[in-house]
């Protein structure tokens, strides 16, 4: 392993274990997990910084599992939301990336520990091509052409009231 990729590794490390901890949290609810690894290894071209190992009864299942990590996302939107950053009106999200004036005389350092904290979460969020096609995989099962159908008359139902 390069050095590269070891500091790599290492600087995403709280995204990297935050990513598969939502993995593995959706496998105990969903299915019985079976292995957890945040030891980084190459494999072909590409970089892979853990993984989580499951299994379940329902294909579906397994699509829930893949797109767990997109959770994170959720609660960098609400992070985001408390400080002020990002404010959602009737017309449309809008985006304040100005610094407050009780902020304006602190350094660059001062703000790095969120910024870090932001990009760990942005990491934490994003599906990997392997989680991409087991969500895939799931939703064209047909324990997952069931649930399409049932949100689908859900949404139907409760748009009728």
């Amino acid at each position: 392993m390069t050095l590269r990729i070891l500091l790599t590794a290492l600087f995403y490390l709280t995204g990297s274990f935050l990513h598969e901890l939502a993995h593995y949290i959706a496998a105990l609810l969903l299915g019985k997990p079976e292995g957890f690894s945040l030891i980084p290894r190459k494999q072909g071209r590409r970089i892979i910084f853990g993984s989580v190992t499951a299994s379940y009864t329902c294909k579906v299942y397994g699509s829930l599992i893949a797109a767990a990590p997109l959770i994170w996302w959720g609660v960098l939107y609400l992070i985001l939301q408390h400080l002020g950053i990002l404010q959602v009106f009737h017309g449309g999200p809008r985006f304040h990336l100005t610094v407050s004036t009780e902020r304006t005389g602190k350094s660059l350092l001062y703000h790095l520990p969120f910024l870090w904290l932001a990009l760990q979460l942005l990491w934490a969020g994003k599906l990997s091509s392997h989680d991409l096609r087991e969500f895939v995989r799931g939703l064209l099962s047909p324990s997952g052409a069931l649930l399409i159908v049932g949100v689908a008359v859900g949404v139907m139902v409760i748009g009728n009231y």
